[in-house]
């Protein structure tokens, strides 16, 4: 049986700098993914974003971004929902404001894409946190205040050292990747799951990789996006 394991080569905290007006919502008022299975809850969490391109006139700069729920100390039924994207897709989009295209499902069963606009800068103050080596941004969000289809996953899926050797992830291990290449969707807003190969060594200690890990891509990949792992030898599924 594939195990699979979500993973992050860097650490920003999060906790040492207050959040600028933070997104407080109850989990149970996101829509449910259909499925526990990870890949499907990746793509409930992954979305794309884009904006003014900061340097080229007339030009569009657009990435993928991820949602993940910062626990609120003394209340379970809640989290602080943050974004997390590569460095420079935030760097590269000019001004205040930034454009995600999230999801809503209509009463069919299919999904309808929309727009939503988030602040990422306050008069050109970031609102945002870059990793001081890695090229890797986390920011707290507003989104919406309806029920939608997102899944917005505990930090505890984040893998670390010991996940890693616990699932005996090695070279030459599957990698999914979900992202928007070259700006386009599947039907609905929904993100490509492209796959690769592991291609590094060693993967432990995580902390010297500042520039994560080298995947040999099937096709062209973006550089952080929610990735998961097949591991053919794991005893323990994630």
């Amino acid at each position: 049986m594939d195990r699979f394991a979500f993973s992050s080569h860097v650490e920003i905290e999060l906790s040492m700098r207050k959040p600028i007006l933070p997104a407080i919502f109850a989990i149970v008022a996101f829509g449910q993914a259909p499925s526990n299975e990870l890949n499907t809850l990746l793509m409930h969490s992954t979305f794309k974003i884009w904006g003014p391109h900061a340097t080229q006139a007339s030009a569009i700069s657009f990435g993928t971004v991820f949602f993940i729920g910062m626990p609120i100390k003394g209340d379970d039924a809640h989290a602080s929902v943050v974004l997390v994207t590569a460095g420079h897709v935030l760097d590269g989009i000019a001004g205040d404001s930034a454009t995600i295209q999230l999801r809503r499902k209509t009463k069919g069963g299919s999904y309808s894409p929309f727009e939503h606009t988030i602040k990422i800068r306050d008069k050109g103050t970031l609102r945002y946190l870059k990793h001081d080596a890695a090229d890797v941004a986390v920011m707290y969000v507003d989104l919406p205040d309806e029920r939608l289809p997102i899944t917005v996953l505990p930090p505890s899926f984040l893998a670390d050292d010991a996940r890693i050797e616990q699932l005996q992830i090695h070279p030459g291990d599957e990698v999914f990747c979900l992202g928007f290449p070259l700006f386009a969707n599947e039907p609905g807003g929904f993100p490509f799951l492209r796959r690769g190969s592991l291609a590094s060594y060693p993967l432990t200690p995580m902390k010297p990789r500042k520039a994560g890990y080298s995947i040999q891509w099937s096709t062209r990949a973006t550089a952080v996006v929610p990735y998961t792992f097949t591991s053919t030898t794991a005893s323990t599924e994630a």
